[in-house]
């Protein structure tokens, strides 16, 4: 409650449980988290790993939460999202080595990152992608690729 009054919210939309998986924590806390989604203080629950962690989880680990976070990997995003169509899919470091990435020639240096959160962002439909820089210059720059790439 003190946390709620903190955040000024009478809920959180997403309490994901960071590179761990459901078979990590106990029993009764897991089921504490499933009560509280059921009062409508948690509205999901997820794990936030890497694609190999989902990948490697229990089909009952992945039955227990709603969101599955984890790193973007061309190959492993089709196959999860492919293996569990009825989650939320949440997409991060989209752009890490983009360095040595191949991009169509008209795409230029600065658009690199923004054509590829676009990329992502089709490919997740459905789902989200997340991304973030401490430069404000470099947040306006991605933003304004991925709307031109996103269409």
């Amino acid at each position: 409650r003190r946390s709620l009054s903190r955040l000024g919210t009478d809920y959180i939309d997403y309490y994901l449980l960071h590179e761990g998986r459901p078979s990590f924590i106990h029993n009764d806390t897991m089921q504490y988290l499933i009560d509280m989604k059921q009062k409508g203080v948690v509205r999901a629950i997820g794990i936030a790993t890497d694609a190999f962690n989902v990948q490697a989880a229990s089909k009952e680990e992945v039955e227990s939460v709603d969101v599955l976070q984890y790193s973007y990997d061309a190959l492993m995003t089709k196959e999860l999202r492919t293996k569990y169509p009825d989650k939320l899919h949440i997409l991060h470091s989209c752009i890490n080595n983009i360095a040595s990435e191949q991009f169509p020639a008209e795409i230029s240096a600065t658009d690199k990152a923004g054509y590829k959160l676009a990329k992502c962002a089709k490919e997740n439909s459905n789902g989200k992608v997340l991304f973030s820089t401490r430069r404000p210059h470099v947040l306006m720059n991605n933003l304004a690729a991925y709307k031109k790439y996103i269409q």
